[in-house]
């Protein structure tokens, strides 16, 4: 005996599986190039509640080529506050590419390093962090109740709003220089079969 699955059924199926889908998706706030500094581009990407990893996991499909942002002088501090500042008004905390990688940890200052493997030689720690809070803060974030400095997080997902993400676009030259050679690859190929 065949069972009939309701209009409404189905319906009702077909909208939490949508659901499911858009829920686990960031949306991007905002993306911008920092042309006065290091060239990089950047986006901010609303992302609530999420873990380092599952923040470090959507950028694969929200923003592929992208990584967490890695914060390395005072002046990206600065450019990244200010952007943040002019893309949302949420206060919380956003995601950044620093993590920390000690076993057993002993000092909660020890150990950090960026998802880039840049040198770990700048910070923007705020007062008492990090504190390794819960015991199981190990990930990066910029907190905005913090006036832009850092805290070590890892518990208290209800405080993240997001991640900020980088790359590193490739030059237009660079660009056109590799058109031009498949352009001449393509050329030569033609000449050799003809």
């Amino acid at each position: 005996m065949k069972k009939q699955i309701s209009a409404s059924s189905l319906l009702g199926l077909c909208l939490i599986t949508l659901n499911t889908v858009v829920q686990g998706a960031g949306v991007i706030l905002g993306q911008t190039t920092w042309t006065a500094g290091n060239g990089h581009s950047y986006a901010i990407v609303n992302f609530p509640g999420e873990t380092w990893e599952s923040a470090s996991a959507d950028i694969a499909v929200t923003l592929p080529g992208y990584h967490l942002a890695t914060i390395t002088s005072q002046a990206e501090q600065d450019f990244l506050w200010e952007f943040l500042g002019q893309t949302t008004d949420v206060f919380g905390e956003w995601w950044l590419g620093g993590f920390q990688d000690v076993e057993p940890e002993i000092d909660p200052a020890e150990g950090w390093m960026w998802v880039t493997s840049e040198p770990w030689i700048y910070t923007n720690w705020a007062d008492g962090e990090p504190n390794d809070g819960g015991g199981i803060e190990d990930h990066l974030a910029l907190d905005r109740f913090f006036g832009g400095q850092w805290n070590d997080e890892g518990t208290a997902l209800s405080l993240i709003e997001g991640y900020m993400a980088e790359t590193v676009p490739i030059p237009a030259t660079l660009w056109l220089f590799g058109s031009g050679l498949l352009g001449l690859v393509g050329i030569a190929r033609r000449k050799k079969t003809a």
